[in-house]
């Protein structure tokens, strides 16, 4: 395989893992996304209700759950009802290793494109 071809691989690959990382780019680009997931770190042992979550905002409980429900379809959350509550958990493991993948993916393409004596040099 040539070096062209082994950069078209990769970017077929990139594009691919792109689109796995999408629902999570798309759910953590959002400032309120971000603070509820710093928030449910604080809490990820035991997770975090809505009512807590609500607590520590300006937002409505309506308005929180609404993004809770967008974490939690990126997959980047879980929720486990105990009672009448749902508690909230980080569920990130498996999603960095996708985003950490895709980075790869990118420097394994700039890595290409480089001349031999250039590629492993950090800028």
């Amino acid at each position: 395989m040539d070096q062209s071809d082994s950069i078209k691989a990769e970017r077929k690959k990139a594009v691919d893992l792109f689109r796995q990382c999408s629902p999570l780019f798309l759910a953590m680009g959002d400032a309120v996304r971000q603070q509820l997931l710093l928030d449910i770190a604080e809490y990820d042992d035991t997770g975090v209700n809505v009512q807590t979550l609500t607590g520590k905002t300006r937002l409505s409980r309506p308005a929180i759950s609404y993004h809770l429900k967008i974490l939690k379809n990126s997959g980047l959350i879980t929720g486990e009802k105990n009672g009448t509550e749902v508690f909230y958990r980080l569920q990130i493991e498996n999603d960095f290793a996708v985003i950490k993948e895709l980075v790869e993916t990118l420097q394994d393409i700039l890595d290409a494109k480089r001349p031999t004596a250039e590629v492993g040099k950090t800028v």
